[in-house]
């Protein structure tokens, strides 16, 4: 027996990605694994990125493994003026471009790891933290009107380090994940990208999102 339930000249308007966190400015919310088609699922309703793969990363359940320009995911995104920029990581390794855009060997936008501090870089202005790399981790950049923030957790708990901002905007360059050639391979679970500065509030907000959605996926977000 099925029940069906009518609701006479009623108009729904909220989409899937309104239950998101911040989701009027969410343009990317990917969770990794499974396949190739999975992995470049876009979670965000009305997207308009042509996401592709770039050589061979592996693909576990809940995850993909990625590194360097040998194999990456080009999310089809150019970025530019206010960003925000969030990974989860499994053992973020000690040096590696994790989610950015990259001009050449040496400059970008992007947060990742560099001599087991992690990072989040415009173009040279950079702030690091220092933190645990053991298990999956939560890494966000922030770059608002005014401010510049690299956030991560550490056992639930929110840590950041604010800097100046001395650029106006994020270079338009196309995002990856991974794909730095100074990189070392690496397991991510999730990535999003948000048109808009989080405030340390918002941060919160997502990473509690993903804390619980990913829970759901076998995998424990410290």
């Amino acid at each position: 027996m099925s029940v069906s339930i009518r609701i006479p000249d009623a108009t729904f308007t909220n989409k899937i990605a309104q239950l998101y966190p911040v989701a009027e400015n969410a343009k990317l919310i990917n969770f990794f694994g499974g396949d190739q088609e999975s992995s470049l699922n876009n979670l965000v309703l009305g997207s308009t990125n042509n996401p592709s793969v770039v050589g061979s990363p592996t693909y576990a359940v809940n995850y993909i493994t990625v590194g360097n320009e040998t194999k990456y995911i080009n999310t089809g995104f150019t970025p530019g003026g206010e960003v925000t920029f969030i990974a989860v990581v499994q053992d973020p390794p000690e040096s590696s471009n994790l989610m950015g855009t990259y001009a050449d060997a040496l400059n970008g936008d992007y947060i990742g790891t560099s001599s087991g501090l992690y990072r989040f870089d415009v173009d040279g202005n950079a702030g690091s933290l220092s933190g645990d790399r053991t298990g999956w981790k939560f890494i966000a950049g922030s770059l608002g009107a005014d401010f510049q923030r690299l956030y991560v957790y550490q056992d639930g708990a929110q840590t950041s380090q604010n800097y100046d901002r001395i650029l106006a905007n994020v270079a338009d360059r196309v995002l990856r994940i991974g794909g730095r050639n100074i990189n070392q391979d690496f397991n991510v679970a999730a990535a999003m990208y948000y048109d808009k500065g989080l405030s340390a509030e918002e941060i919160e907000q997502v990473y509690k999102y993903l804390k619980s959605t990913l829970a759901e996926r076998g995998i424990t977000l410290n």
